[in-house]
């Protein structure tokens, strides 16, 4: 927490929280964009019926159900003897994120929304706010 000067109140900790695995994973193939969300949705419908986004059920879910995250994957799930588990997607991004950059017609697209009903006037400034 901050005080009213800004500055952190006594006894707060700083620290960012550590990630939970599948936070890492998450963040490791959503940066690498080589997931592919709509062969994924497409392939297992079953993912529509819950409120993850396609990604985040393979992470959570999918990886050790077999499931593939995209359509040329051939990465079979790892659960070592000690019960942790390995995601192969995750791991095979991150061998490979130095020698191969991420192809551009798969990066990541974001859209947003402004609803600026009878306020042309302010148009501009909205968008330039984004």
């Amino acid at each position: 927490m901050q005080d009213g000067a800004g500055d952190a109140a006594p006894g707060a900790s700083t620290a960012t929280p550590a990630l939970e695995p599948w936070q890492d994973d998450f963040s490791t193939i959503y940066r690498s964009g080589r997931f592919d969300h709509i062969w994924y949705a497409a392939r297992y419908p079953d993912v529509g019926l819950t409120d993850l986004s396609p990604l985040e059920h393979y992470v959570k879910y999918g990886a050790r159900l077999g499931r593939q995250p995209r359509a040329d994957s051939t990465a079979e799930p790892d659960e070592s003897f000690d019960g942790t588990f390995a995601n192969p997607f995750a791991a095979w991004i991150r061998a490979r994120a130095e020698a191969e950059p991420v192809p551009e017609w798969n990066r990541p697209v974001v859209s947003v929304l402004c609803i600026t009903y009878n306020q042309a006037r302010f148009i501009r400034q909205t968008l330039d706010s984004i």
